[in-house]
C-alpha cells in the first residue's frame, strides 16, 4: 500500500464503507526489516458512526483498500 496522506479516502473491506484519513503520525517503531524508515499511524474518520480511531499502517494494509477509479 502506498503512503497515505490526510484527506485520502479508503474503503473498508467487508462492508465497503468509506473512511477518511484525517491525520498521519510517524511512529517511533522502525519499519520491518528497515532501521532507517519508521512506521506510521493514521487517524481514520468513519462518517457512518461519526467516530475516529488510530490505526497502524500494517492494519490499514489488511482491512482497507483504495477506491478504484
Amino acid at each position: 500500500m502506498r503512503d497515505l496522506r490526510a484527506g485520502d479516502l479508503l474503503i473498508r473491506h467487508g462492508d465497503n464503507r468509506p473512511v477518511l484519513v484525517a491525520e498521519v503520525l510517524v511512529s517511533r517503531r522502525p519499519k520491518y526489516g528497515n532501521t532507517v524508515e519508521y512506521r506510521k499511524v493514521y487517524r481514520l474518520l468513519d462518517g457512518a458512526s461519526d467516530t475516529s480511531r488510530w490505526i497502524k499502517d500494517t492494519e490499514i494494509a489488511v482491512k482497507y483498500r483504495l477506491p478504484t477509479p
